[in-house]
């Protein structure tokens, strides 16, 4: 039953969103993910999941470390998802 208190009656999954990702991209890894049709741009489940890995290790050569704030100002693009999916492992 839905309780707007509690959300629905099933239990959390204890992984994070970038496990998810990671389990996503290997179960169907060939399916779309992501389009921005403003930029002409789409990406699959696997190449969602790589990029997402090469900006972790960006940020962590620039200094970025798990728990540190970070400010983000974007327009919506497929740059802000990649971002959002690494912000929130």
């Amino acid at each position: 039953m839905l309780s707007y208190a509690r959300g629905r009656d099933c239990p959390l999954l204890e992984i994070t969103i970038g496990e998810q990702l990671r389990r996503t991209a290997d179960r169907v890894g060939d399916s779309l993910a992501v389009a921005s049709c403003h930029q002409s741009r789409r990406l699959t489940w696997a190449q969602h999941d790589e990029a997402t890995d090469r900006l972790a290790r960006g940020s962590w050569s620039l200094g970025i470390r798990k728990s540190d704030r970070v400010g983000l100002w974007s327009s919506n693009c497929l740059e802000w998802v990649m971002l959002l999916s690494r912000a929130l492992t």
